[in-house]
């Protein structure tokens, strides 16, 4: 009868510890309930599920990894940088994760610390179009057109249907006054992106600067059919407008600059439409 008794009460007991186990999340599990809270953008859960492995693993490189995507998403760029204070002494060489750490410090303006790490993203994966990307982007910053030209070229040679680089093409050419070259980069732009409203509003000046003022109207306005909440716009609308004579429509591009708190759109309806 004890014997009887005592075999129950063993089975009890591995029952129990058995059911402990199993609720026991392994690593792999927690980086897969981690990734999901990032899919629905709940990136603080993301970051609790991932500082849970490294509570038991310091210096994880997936959890690090989605730790400093999640606090990029949620603008904590200096907890980023902390971040890599640890990993500095870890060695997590993941091309994604220096990306990471570079987007940090570009977002919090330290350029060359950046560049630095969007460097080393590079050294790892030479294709990684984003980072060649923005570094173009700092260069452009800079001044520094040749480098950024040739950086932007990269960055399409690795994937060419993005809209960006072509459209920061047109931007330096622009700026350089070759506005053939201008011109092209933003048809191709546009090719990638017919619904945003930045390249139309460049194109615009590039037929403003060509001479072209009707093919300007056109892309001014189509700008902001896209969006009606950019003040620049309706300001250069309004005052292309004015050049024109449409002096009525002058006056509604401006009311609108001034109204979206454009302090030259403000001006600009006093002195033309009072």
């Amino acid at each position: 009868m004890n014997k009887e008794l005592l075999i129950g009460v063993c089975i009890s007991i591995f029952i129990i510890l058995g059911s402990c186990k199993t609720d026991e999340l392994s690593n792999d599990e927690k980086i897969a309930q981690g990734k999901s809270f990032m899919l629905n953008e709940d990136y603080e859960k993301a970051i609790v599920e991932f500082n849970k492995i490294l509570a038991a693993s310091p210096g994880h490189c997936d959890a690090m990894l989605g730790i400093a995507i999640s606090k990029n998403s949620i603008q904590d760029h200096y907890g980023v940088l902390e971040l890599n204070k640890t990993n500095i002494k870890r060695g997590c060489l993941r091309a994604r994760y220096f990306f990471e750490v570079g987007l940090a410090f570009d977002n919090l303006n330290s350029k060359d610390s950046a560049v630095f790490y969007y460097n080393k993203t590079i050294e790892l994966d030479s294709n990684y179009a984003a980072a060649v990307s923005n570094m173009a982007n700092i260069y452009m910053g800079k001044g520094e057109f040749e480098k950024s030209i040739i950086g932007f070229k990269r960055a399409l040679e690795i994937d060419s249907a993005v809209f960006e680089p072509y459209s920061n093409l047109g931007l330096i050419y622009l700026e350089l006054n070759q506005y053939e070259l201008a011109l092209e980069q933003f048809d191709l732009s546009l090719k990638y992106c017919f619904s945003c409203e930045i390249p139309f509003y460049n194109r615009g000046l590039v037929y403003y600067n060509m001479g072209q003022r009707e093919d300007a109207l056109k892309d001014f306005k189509r700008s902001t059919e896209i969006n009606a909440n950019n003040d620049f716009v309706w300001l250069n609308m309004g005052l292309l407008n004015e050049e024109l004579n449409n002096l009525e429509e002058a006056c509604a591009n401006l009311k609108i600059a001034r109204d979206l708190g454009n302090q030259e759109g403000l001006f600009y309806y006093n002195k033309f439409c009072l």
